[in-house]
């Protein structure tokens, strides 16, 4: 099986990563999914960027946090970043 998926691997664009359906806001809309949402919580407030990581490897290395500033920025606009601080500031951060 991996013989199969790794060679269409080097094919796939990191940046297509659910970038095309989730800029739309109508398809999402119409298919009722909290994708967006979702996105656009963590690409303005939460941050939660789940990135490769040498001891357990469950992404590709080519997800980086550049990787998700771009997806976002895509997605939402140039600028578009969590304000973490802002966050844990309004919502307590970990004195919840």
């Amino acid at each position: 099986m991996l013989t199969v998926i790794k060679p269409l691997a080097v094919y796939v664009n990191p940046y297509d990563y659910g970038s095309y359906y989730l800029s739309n806001a109508t398809f999402m809309a119409e298919q009722g999914g909290a994708g967006r949402s979702w996105a656009y919580q963590c690409c303005t407030e939460l941050g939660y960027f789940q990135t490769y990581s040498d001891k357990h490897s469950m992404r590709s290395k080519l997800i980086t946090i550049d990787f998700y500033r771009k997806w976002c920025e895509d997605l939402f606009g140039v600028g578009t970043w969590p304000s973490v601080g802002r966050t844990n500031e309004e919502y307590g951060g970990i004195k919840l």
